[in-house]
């Protein structure tokens, strides 16, 4: 096919003109794609700096080391990987990791040290109460030097009864049979056994020793007493005993 010359120009010409727009408008894009893939950091020169310290900062060239974080109960942007950060909403606020921090650890601190004076006003203020605890604890004891053992376990009887274990009610009872210093024991063994036989209730069997040791005079009642404050002694405490 034969296309006479003046044609031939034109389409040359054409073709041309457009490959130049072709590679132009690429161009371009690939300018405009170039500038969008970095973060305004990876330009900022020596105006990227610390508002802090006022050091110069690391530029942040990809987004990939550009995140968003919550810490420390704010958002902030993280850049290449902690090196320096900006609170979200405070443009140009820049940080470095040294002066973001500062301020957090000092919080932090001041946080410990008033749990630690929490904490040794707590301890003062029970080692008082340990201390008044025992001072009225002496003055129940100097007040029980006039009372007699029997009176004191009479009148200790139903607080006895009824919060006193069954461990705490064995351990009485063997100690009752070991002999004291005259020789002979507050319990012989076949009250022992009535003890635990004649009653399948603890609050029974309680009783039924509280009554025989308070029957036994103020003897067998100061050694019941002895021994009770060796395994509850708090509770001896409480009732004055």
């Amino acid at each position: 096919m034969f296309f006479p010359p003046h044609i031939l120009s034109s389409f040359f010409s054409l073709f041309w003109k457009c490959r130049l727009t072709v590679g132009i408008t690429a161009a371009l894009l690939r300018s405009s794609l170039n500038m969008g893939n970095a973060p305004l950091e990876s330009s900022m020169g020596d105006d990227l700096r610390c508002t802090g310290c006022r050091c110069v900062l690391s530029p942040c060239t990809s987004f990939s080391d550009y995140q968003k974080q919550y810490l420390h109960e704010m958002y902030v942007y993280v850049y290449n990987r902690g090196q320096y950060f900006r609170e979200v909403g405070h443009d140009n606020a820049y940080k470095c990791h040294t002066c973001f921090f500062k301020p957090i650890k000092e919080k932090e601190q001041r946080q410990r040290e008033e749990q630690r004076r929490r904490d040794e006003e707590r301890k003062t203020e029970d080692e008082k109460k340990i201390e008044e605890e025992r001072k009225r604890g002496g003055k129940k004891r100097e007040c029980n030097k006039t009372v007699s053992s029997t009176d004191r376990v009479r009148q200790a009887r139903g607080e006895l009864i009824k919060r006193m274990g069954e461990a705490c009610l064995k351990t009485l009872l063997d100690g009752l049979q070991t002999p004291m210093s005259d020789g002979r024991e507050v319990l012989k063994p076949r009250e022992r056994e009535q003890v635990l036989q004649s009653h399948r209730v603890i609050h029974d069997q309680v009783t039924c020793l509280v009554d025989m040791v308070y029957n036994k005079g103020d003897r067998a009642c100061e050694r019941f007493i002895s021994l009770l404050r060796r395994e509850e002694y708090g509770l001896c405490e409480e009732l004055g005993l």
